[in-house]
């Protein structure tokens, strides 16, 4: 329109920070067994290494109250069926986000109901899930490796997170003061250099070619 690019500058709007982002549903459909077989409390440990904002658990099956109960003191949702119910089993699966197996027991039943749902699996590499095409999403053997799966799995929601953090009122507010303190001349701009690589928006579009 013929504005100089040095006179022009803006300031990306803000979001009242209300919003709680939707949390990664992983489901397990298994029961436990007095012989540990089933690696359960690999969850307590797993609960203790990532964040509660981001996963949520859902489980079948019964053996898991006091593993329930420990990741629920943890922060975590929890929504818990201690006993299998069919009808309620196939509504459930097709929710998942995740499934989730720590056993290395040649392989889970549910696996194979959240292969036919769809749902990406998060399983050991043994058993017959080594025989499904495309069967494992994420294979695991250790805590180490299972957690760094969780990060993996949390990082892009945590960036999107992220990437708006800083868009909020004070600092729209923020960003106009300084166009007009320095407009004014009641702020140098070496008094605004102070917040240069925060942003880019503000007081920095305009100088963003020249600082």
């Amino acid at each position: 329109m013929g504005i100089p690019r040095e006179r022009l500058c803006y300031v990306l709007p803000a979001h009242d920070g209300v919003i709680k982002p939707k949390k990664i549903l992983v489901g397990l459909t298994s029961k436990t067994h007095d012989d540990c077989r089933k690696r359960e409390s690999f969850l307590v440990d797993l609960c203790k290494s990532v964040l509660s904002e981001y996963f949520r658990f859902a489980i079948m099956g019964g053996g898991w109250d006091s593993i329930v109960a420990d990741i629920r003191q943890l922060g975590f949702e929890v929504t818990y069926f201690p006993q299998f119910d069919y009808e309620t089993y196939m509504n459930l699966v097709p929710t998942f986000d995740y499934y989730l197996f720590f056993g290395f027991d040649e392989g889970s039943m549910g696996f194979l109901d959240a292969m036919a749902a769809g749902v990406p699996t998060i399983v050991t590499p043994q058993g017959y899930h080594l025989d499904v095409r495309n069967g494992i999403d994420h294979p695991f053997a250790t805590l180490d490796d299972l957690v760094h799966i969780f990060e993996q799995i949390a990082r892009p929601q945590a960036e999107r997170i992220e990437s708006v953090a800083e868009l909020n009122w004070q600092n729209f507010a923020g960003k106009h003061l300084e166009i007009w303190s320095y407009l004014l001349g009641r702020s140098s701009l070496r008094q605004l250099l102070e917040n240069r690589g925060r942003y880019k928006d503000g007081i920095f579009s305009v100088f963003l070619n020249e600082i």
